[in-house]
């Protein structure tokens, strides 16, 4: 059996996964032991999907084995807690919304479950995706993995803890003022704010799955451990939200410098303190 790093890089993952090192069900099970194991103390992943997820795997598994290939096969992800997921619980932190279960999947869930992710769960926010911390009344408040007496930012403060923790290979927040950029940079690692309508903004809050109006400003993009990555999550989740696709087009430059070699500069430890190691183990 190939000897497993969760911190690694999603596209590494996946190009493991595509050599047949490691199976989809395995890496599942990893990140699921992983959440098990440490989360108690950062409280990053609130809302849990494993059964699911373990049948998502076993069918992405069999997908392989078909020769079928989809950009994020088999690859175990997480979402922010604002995202509607089918059959998962949507709350935005907001007790008003305690018990609130969505009947679609946002864009950002559709457009990966259909790239071939496996959603683990959903990570924890701060109420109404409205601070620079993730507390809320309803799932408690989210640690920092580097030192757990801090925050991990906010408001896709859960997303960038699961990440910094090896806990998700992949995640989708948002972002109006810095909800994927503080966290991404409290935590150590990566986060994109893409440009308006460059992804839908529909699919968040316990609302109608079609895309409203007045919404402005908020955006959905990618958090990760690589900017390659980055790069592999807005070629999943880029197009145009319904009604906002006449005459839309994206055409991105090519990159100024080669995406840094996956694992570059990772820190790796045992116990928080200032020369860079994490409170949660490995």
């Amino acid at each position: 059996m190939v000897d497993l790093d969760p911190f690694a890089s999603a596209t590494t993952l996946l190009s493991a996964l595509r050599r047949g090192a490691v199976g989809a069900s395995e890496l599942t099970d990893l990140y699921i032991r992983r959440i098990e194991r440490h989360d108690r103390r950062l409280n990053a992943v609130v809302v849990r999907d494993f059964d699911r997820a373990r049948q998502q795997a076993k069918g992405a598994d069999q997908a392989r084995s078909r020769n079928e290939a989809k950009p994020l096969l088999g690859l175990p992800i997480t979402l922010k807690e604002s995202i509607n997921v089918t059959g998962l619980g949507t709350t935005c932190g907001v007790p008003d919304w305690k018990g609130y279960v969505s009947a679609h999947d946002g864009a950002a869930a559709a457009r990966t479950r259909e790239a071939g992710a496996v959603l683990l769960g959903k990570t924890n926010v701060p109420p109404m995706l409205a601070d620079w911390q993730s507390a809320n009344p309803i799932y408690g408040r989210t640690s920092n993995p580097w030192d757990l007496g801090r925050t991990p930012g906010g408001s896709s403060g859960g997303s960038a803890a699961a990440l910094a923790a090896g806990l998700s290979a992949l995640e989708v927040g948002s972002d109006i003022g810095g909800s994927i950029r503080v966290p991404a940079a409290f935590c150590g690692v990566y986060g994109h704010r893409p440009s308006e309508t460059l992804l839908p903004r529909s699919g968040q809050f316990p609302m109608p799955p079609m895309p409203n109006p007045a919404v402005v400003m908020g955006v959905q993009g990618p958090l990760a451990r690589s900017a390659e990555d980055l790069e592999l999550a807005l070629s999943v989740l880029a197009g145009p939200d319904v009604g906002e696709d006449v005459a839309w087009k994206v055409a991105l430059p090519p990159a100024r410098r080669s995406p840094r070699r996956a694992g570059c500069g990772r820190s790796r430890g045992t116990h928080g303190d200032r020369r860079g190691r994490r409170a949660a183990p490995p």
